[in-house]
């Protein structure tokens, strides 16, 4: 019994947080409109919990996809003139530029790949067009 009360108590509380009203959570739920007003009226530490734990993952969603739209190998000043031109090559040819000067400076693909993010794959790609220039 306390399961379905608690599932019910948790159930309201998330439809009064999407903006149903009493007397729909009351049909949906099959509950006495008093009942309703009892669970809007009182905490729920279990709903309390999910809803802590639901922006917590937000949160960690939000850093990480953060993290991944980061593009340390390119300067800032040289990003900022190509996102203002919304030129990709110029966007690229920055990349390559960054990659071959840390390969000029004796930097492996590896170290590359690792210190701006992206596969080594992806470096050796660059490095072959860069290193043929």
């Amino acid at each position: 019994m306390r399961d379905a009360t608690e599932f019910q108590h948790k159930a309201i509380l998330a439809l009064a947080e999407s903006g149903a009203s009493r007397e729909y959570m009351a049909d949906l739920m099959g509950i006495s409109l008093r009942s309703v007003r009892r669970y809007l009226n009182s905490d729920c530490p279990a709903y309390a919990d999910e809803v802590a734990e639901r922006a917590a993952r937000e949160a960690e969603f939000a850093r990480r996809r953060s993290i991944h739209a980061v593009t340390p190998f390119v300067d800032e000043d040289e990003e900022a003139k190509a996102v203002a031109t919304r030129s990709v090559s110029r966007k690229v040819r920055v990349k390559a530029r960054r990659i071959g000067e840390l390969l000029k400076a004796g930097h492996t693909q590896a170290v590359i790949a690792r210190e701006t993010g992206i596969p080594r794959q992806t470096v050796s790609r660059i490095a072959k067009t860069v290193l043929a220039a």
